[in-house]
């Protein structure tokens, strides 16, 4: 199994008063086209690393996490894609899901949609509300699926569901 931590001990601790640190923008370019080149595996490793309690001590995985989709184009961002829908095939915390998720609505396309409207049949009214939130964010393409999700959705999935199609149009 890939080991997270070649990646993450390379990004400078906090500075005093819980600030990010200063990365020189020519390693942060360096580390993540080296992790974007590598398999799925590496940045799946590294979404195995988030805690279910957002209680900061996962930072350094969600910083890394949230620059690959920031700083993914075209071919690799199809592949951060892949990585973030395979690990929302897997049982994990519908916390780690939802931070999953709201990060696909940078990057999701068409190939997402299937994955992101599962999302929708959880009990985590976060999660259906980043669900819908980032397939809203695809667009009409998501239509078809959001139809058929609200024929059996229940409560707040419901309201989530007719707001995303409205939102669409």
């Amino acid at each position: 199994m890939p080991d997270p931590n070649t990646y993450l001990s390379r990004i400078p601790e906090l500075v005093k008063g819980r600030r990010f640190p200063s990365m020189p923008p020519e390693v942060a370019d360096e580390m993540l086209a080296e992790l974007l080149a590598k398999p799925n595996a590496v940045t799946i490793a590294i979404i195995d690393t988030l805690s279910e309690i957002d209680d900061g001590s996962d930072w350094k995985s969600r910083f890394l996490l949230k620059a690959l989709v920031s700083q993914s184009q075209d071919a690799s961002r199809a592949k951060v894609q892949q990585a973030f829908t395979e690990a929302l095939n897997t049982d994990r915390p519908a916390s780690v899901k939802t931070f999953l998720v709201m990060q696909l609505q940078w990057i999701a396309d068409k190939d997402a949609i299937d994955v992101l409207t599962a999302q929708l049949d959880s009990d985590d009214a976060a999660l259906v509300d980043a669900a819908a939130a980032t397939l809203t964010a695809i667009g009409k393409p998501a239509t078809k699926a959001l139809k058929q999700a609200n024929k059996n959705a229940k409560g707040h999935a419901k309201v989530a569901i007719a707001h995303a199609l409205k939102q669409i149009g």
